[in-house]
Order: C-alpha cells, then sequence, then structure tokens
C-alpha cells in the first residue's frame, strides 16, 4: 500500500495496521542477531514481510531493534549465548 493509499484511510478516521517486530522475528527464526540475520538471511526478511502482509498489515517499517546491554540480557539466556548468537566480537 503507498503513501496515498494510507494517508487517505487516515484522513477518513480508518484505522491503518502496522507490522509487528521484525527484528525479533529475525532472532527467532535464525538464532542470529539482526544484522547478522539480514546480512546472510535476507530471504527471512523478505517472508516475515509478506506474512505481515498476508496478516492484514498496510505499513511495513525498517528492520531496527534495540541493542542495549539490558536488552540482550532480557533477550537472550545469558553471555554465553550471546556471544554464539551476537555480532562476531
Amino acid at each position: 500500500m503507498g503513501y496515498e493509499a494510507v494517508a487517505g484511510k487516515l484522513e477518513q478516521g480508518k484505522v491503518v495496521i502496522m507490522d509487528g517486530a521484525v527484528g525479533s522475528e529475525v532472532v527467532r527464526r535464525t538464532k542470529q542477531w539482526i544484522r547478522n540475520g539480514i546480512e546472510s538471511t535476507p530471504q527471512v526478511i523478505g517472508a516475515i514481510h509478506r506474512e505481515y502482509l498476508a496478516a492484514g498489515a498496510d505499513v511495513i517499517t525498517a528492520n531496527t531493534f534495540q541493542i542495549a546491554r539490558h536488552t540482550f540480557l532480557n533477550f537472550f539466556h545469558g553471555l554465553d549465548q550471546m556471544r554464539v548468537i551476537g555480532y562476531p566480537g
């Protein structure tokens, strides 16, 4: 759906549905941190976007994900898992 279509829906007071967590889905599916997943498995990003569109999303957003240390620690089981899944080094 293009910008004009989304703007038209908003002007009419209609609901616009956005996609969900792309970064979390990449990690869940590939067991790789988002940058690794985007670089090594771009087909996964495409599949995630297609699934959100099939589910009714009007807007697909950029692939973003928090990278603060506390986010790492909340998401992963511990530092050892972070070292395996995270970006090299």
